[in-house]
């Protein structure tokens, strides 16, 4: 997911053993061009784009990038003061990613009202519920989603991502800190623990994927090894191990660039995915991040830095966030016995997504990064701020669910009896039946058995033994 926070710091070329590196608190335009490309991506990909039949590891690339970002910045808090501020840390991300998070929601919420069948909107509605509540992603491994397959996505399963960074934040800290004082301080015990959870992680991403491939695609501990392996890059940078030549520095960026392109092309929805293939759009990110820290003058960093990518970058989270309303919705309302042409999901994810974005960034996300009256506050009043907007969506969610459910179905008039012998093709109304049975609302309770329960009895006879069955009810 996109919803990694973006340094603020000018960048600080500092001259190592022969390279240029650059300081890893500094502003990196690589990072940024990163996330463009990531959000490219999966743009292309759900638009249906032929050539980029897995630009769902954009996502992945997202993963790793905020690894990095997230954990290089507590890994400076705990080197330099010892400890982690949980609540100003906790009161950032809310403020960086809530905001457009609950737009977006609420917004969709609305729209599938307005368009979406009624028997549909509970169960649309029951994902939101979800996405506010913080859990899209276990919700969708409960149901057992293939996101790689499903013809008739949810309008909120995009936040599924979203879920797995928001549950890492939560935890992450907690168990940094931890590593930070079993291992008493030492850097490089840090990196190895740090590095064996990777492992850890995983290794169970690879053995669940073929398991349970929903579970291991959406759930966190199976995907925090994307996360961990930037954790692992951010370590290595502020610990100032890299000591790499511009000429090395180049080939293992633009190999890295290679990597994630690569998997876009190559990778499928027959792609056994996350497992094994999840490694090389995460070792790619991490090879451009890591390498990117030495200026090259060969390097992908100028190609990244253009202005066209640092806008697309910049815009990268909303831009997620508003594309997949902006696909599912027109095609909900027009019937998903009509798939939409490519063509119009390329105008409506991707050109009129970009706008959207740009505003949804400009007049909402911007100005509650950091607002003036809260930033002055103390975090607290960030955190309760946020449990009481969380608590009006969520009932609110519940009321238009319960308001979905006692609307009535609209029927038109009645019809006359099918006749005995049906016709072929049957003659379809545009209406519901005013006088249909079993009712649409009945209809899913209202299944036939598929088989008769039969009990056979048996009377020996001196000839044969004889039998008869009776048919019984299941």
């Amino acid at each position: 997911m996109v919803s990694v926070g973006q340094a603020s710091t000018e960048r600080v070329p500092q001259r190592i053993g022969g390279s240029v590196r650059r300081s890893t608190r500094g502003f990196r335009t690589d990072v940024q061009g990163l996330r463009a490309i990531a959000v490219g991506l999966v743009l292309l990909y759900h638009a249906g784009v032929p050539g980029v039949s897995g630009g769902y590891v954009g996502v992945d690339v997202f993963f790793v990038i905020s690894g990095f970002l997230i954990s290089s910045h507590l890994l400076e808090s705990l080197e330099r003061d010892g400890r982690i501020r949980f609540a100003q840390f906790y009161a950032r991300r809310a403020r960086r990613i809530l905001p457009a998070s609950f737009t977006v929601a609420a917004l969709t919420a609305i729209a599938v009202l307005i368009v979406y069948p009624p028997l549909a909107v509970g169960r649309v509605l029951s994902d939101a519920l979800a996405t506010i509540l913080y859990v899209p992603n276990i919700w969708l491994a409960i149901q057992n989603t293939d996101y790689l397959a499903d013809h008739s996505p949810s309008p909120y399963q995009h936040y599924w991502s979203l879920g797995v960074e928001e549950q890492f934040y939560l935890l992450w800290p907690l168990v940094l800190l931890a590593i930070f004082l079993v291992a008493r301080r030492s850097r490089r015990v840090v990196t190895a623990l740090v590095l064996i959870a990777a492992v850890v992680s995983f290794a169970s991403c690879v053995i669940a994927t073929p398991l349970n491939q929903p579970m291991s695609f959406f759930l966190l501990p199976t995907r925090a090894w994307e996360l961990l392996a930037g954790a692992l890059v951010g370590a290595l940078l502020l610990h100032r191990r890299l000591r790499i030549p511009e000429v090395v520095a180049a080939v293992g960026g633009w190999a890295g660039i290679a990597m994630v392109i690569a998997s876009a092309v190559l990778f499928d929805d027959a792609t056994m995915f996350p497992g094994w293939a999840a490694a090389l759009p995460v070792a790619g990110t991490a090879l451009v991040i890591a390498f990117g820290s030495v200026d090259s003058r060969w390097g992908p960093t100028a190609a990244l830095s253009v202005r066209p990518m640092q806008f697309i970058g910049l815009i990268s989270y909303s831009l997620y966030l508003v594309h997949w309303p902006l696909l599912v919705v027109p095609q909900a309302a027009v019937g998903d016995d009509r798939p939409l042409p490519v063509a119009v999901k390329i105008f409506l994810g991707i050109v009129l997504a970009v706008p959207l974005a740009y505003v949804l960034y400009r007049f909402v996300e911007t100005p509650l990064r950091a607002p003036a009256g809260l930033v002055r506050r103390r975090p607290s009043y960030t955190l309760w701020g946020t449990l009481g907007v969380t608590v009006v969506l969520a009932v609110a969610t519940l009321g238009s669910m319960a308001w979905a459910a006692a609307r009535p179905v609209p029927t038109g008039e009645p019809v006359a009896a099918a006749p005995d012998i049906p016709t072929s093709p049957p003659n379809p109304t545009s209406y519901v039946p005013q006088n249909m049975k079993p009712s649409l609302e009945d209809a899913a309770a209202d299944i036939p058995p598929m088989r008769t329960a039969v009990t056979t009895t048996c009377r020996p006879n001196p000839c044969r033994t004889a039998c008869t069955a009776t048919p019984t009810a299941p």
